[in-house]
């Protein structure tokens, strides 16, 4: 199993009082959501597969490395 860390600084001015919130995807990537410390981390559910749009054309997954 593979696992990345992922640093993200921000200032505190560019949030305008509200939470930062990072949205993960990526092929295989299983994300649960947390909140901890003033920030959040969510699946972005948007980039799924499933929602893709419907074009007809074949999804390729194979041969992709």
């Amino acid at each position: 199993q593979e696992s990345r860390v992922v640093t993200v600084e921000a200032d505190l001015a560019d949030l305008k009082g509200e939470g930062a919130l990072v949205m993960l995807d990526g092929w295989n990537v299983d994300v649960a959501a947390r909140t901890f410390g003033g920030a959040s981390v969510a699946a972005n559910a948007a980039a799924a597969a499933e929602h893709s749009p419907i074009t007809g054309l074949p999804l390729q997954t194979e041969g992709l490395r």
